[in-house]
């Protein structure tokens, strides 16, 4: 939905395509950094499946905001 709605953005091109494309790969740059940290912390812990969960939770509150705003 998300992907979608941003290349629709994308697509009429201007300024409002320049900016979004920049929040996206900021956002893209932002989240990384994130979850490299959170794991490199031992944040998510040592079991793989509780890992992957957090870190797919991480990334979903993101996605969330993002569909909101570009709803």
């Amino acid at each position: 939905m998300v992907v979608g709605a941003r290349m629709a953005v994308l697509a009429r091109g201007g300024a409002k395509a320049q900016a979004e494309t920049q929040r996206m790969v900021s956002e893209k740059m932002s989240a990384m950094v994130e979850l490299q940290t959170a794991m490199m912390s031992g944040a998510f812990g040592s079991e793989p499946v509780p890992a992957m969960r957090k870190a797919v939770a991480l990334y979903s509150g993101k996605v969330g905001r993002n569909r909101r705003r570009l709803g």
